[in-house]
């Protein structure tokens, strides 16, 4: 087997192994890389006996890519519009839309966390789930891996995610022009007379034109960074306030469950106390 024959058995196996229960995972690895070279095809065997374990957070993700696949196309939809809405407030558009987007990110985001949560998910995973599901608006890698539901470890999103920064922008990239070399036979450019103020030369006032674009894109982008930050500040502290609430109930919960079991054992005493009774009175000829 070739290698990229290779490479196919291993996102068909991957697609396969990674939907299991979580502790079968590495048997059923193993079992399906052992048949595999018992065939011959060691190369499919090896690629196979390869693929890490998922994480917990990650075994949670790809159920939920196998499992609620409505909402999972509603995230990625999501993650593409908001890149383009940071695109397009790069470009210099006021109302890009990116509020929008980020509100529908961010609600595919709790609807799927919600279904991990059903999973039995603790809130630690929950977390992790949630920091994942985000990092594929800024990876085509991520958004891949959770469309496929092979993703093998929890993922954290970038900071400047979409933002069209992480190389300085298209400004920054674009080389300074270069002044024409002088044809043969024409005479350098005249020095300018004194007394007379010099003319600024296009490749400078070009350069100078892109420079101030870059700047004024720069502080929107770190206007951007810094309001999503915010918003991230405020959903961690709903999330550590509602992981609060969980932990309470859970306390009272077992306060309660403590309560109910003394009331039984109190009432199988009680029970046993009134059967003794009745013997003793039974016995008296009562």
């Amino acid at each position: 087997m070739g290698g990229a024959e290779a490479r196919q058995a291993r996102r068909v196996a991957a697609g396969e192994l990674y939907g299991l229960p979580l502790e079968e995972f590495t048997r059923a690895r193993d079992a399906l890389a052992r048949r595999l070279r018992e065939n011959g095809d060691r190369a499919a065997a090896d690629a196979v006996r390869a693929l890490p374990k998922p994480t917990v957070a990650a075994w949670a993700v790809n159920q939920l890519a196998r499992r609620h696949l409505d909402d999972v196309a509603a995230l990625l939809d999501a993650g593409a519009a908001l890149r383009t809405a940071h695109e397009r407030l790069l470009a210099g558009e006021r109302d890009a839309g990116l509020d929008e987007a980020a509100a529908a990110e961010r609600a595919a985001i709790v609807r799927l966390v919600g279904h991990a949560r059903a999973l039995g998910a603790s809130a630690q995973t929950l977390e992790r789930v949630a920091q994942t599901l985000h990092a594929a608006a800024g990876s085509e890698e991520v958004r891949d891996a959770l469309a496929a539901g092979t993703l093998a470890r929890e993922q954290a999103p970038s900071p400047l995610a979409g933002l069209g920064l992480g190389d300085g922008g298209a400004a920054a990239r674009a080389p300074p022009r270069r002044a024409r070399p002088a044809r043969r036979g024409t005479s350098p450019p005249a020095a300018p007379r004194p007394g007379k103020r010099e003319r600024p030369d296009a490749a400078a006032a070009e350069r100078e034109r892109a420079e101030a674009e870059r700047a004024a894109r720069l502080r929107e982008a770190k206007a951007l960074v810094r309001r999503v930050r915010r918003e991230h500040e405020r959903a961690r502290k709903a999330s550590a306030a509602a992981r609060g609430r969980v932990d309470r109930l859970g306390r009272e919960l077992a306060a309660r469950a403590e309560e109910a079991r003394l009331a039984g054992e109190a009432e199988e005493r009680a029970a046993a106390a009134v059967a003794e009774a009745e013997r003793e009175l039974r016995a008296l000829g009562g």
